[in-house]
């Protein structure tokens, strides 16, 4: 399972980036009112992303993680996590009532 975690700082940064980018395309595939369906697979594939870039840097060795990533790094990435899978789960129960 460890080949597949990310490993270095441009890694978790691009990955970072990603879901950002997936957010906003949530917020305008929002704004632009299209259908649930297109906004939950905007969700479900960015949220994985995400919560894949969590993982991996959660489950670093301590003296890696130090070295890696940064505090801005980690909380930053948690608020666009916490977004992502919030609205995922939002936009499941939007559908299902």
């Amino acid at each position: 399972m460890e080949k597949y975690l990310l490993k270095t700082t441009r890694q978790l940064q691009i990955g970072e980036i990603v879901s950002a980018v997936g957010f906003g395309i949530y917020i305008v595939a929002a704004a632009l009112a299209a259908a649930d369906a297109v906004q939950l697979i905007i969700l479900a594939v960015f949220s994985l992303v995400a919560v894949w870039e969590m993982v991996s840097m959660v489950l670093m060795t301590p003296e890696k993680r130090q070295q890696e990533v940064t505090t801005s790094l980690l909380w930053g990435h948690s608020a666009i996590t916490i977004f992502l899978v919030g609205c995922l789960v939002l936009t499941i129960r939007q559908m299902c009532y």
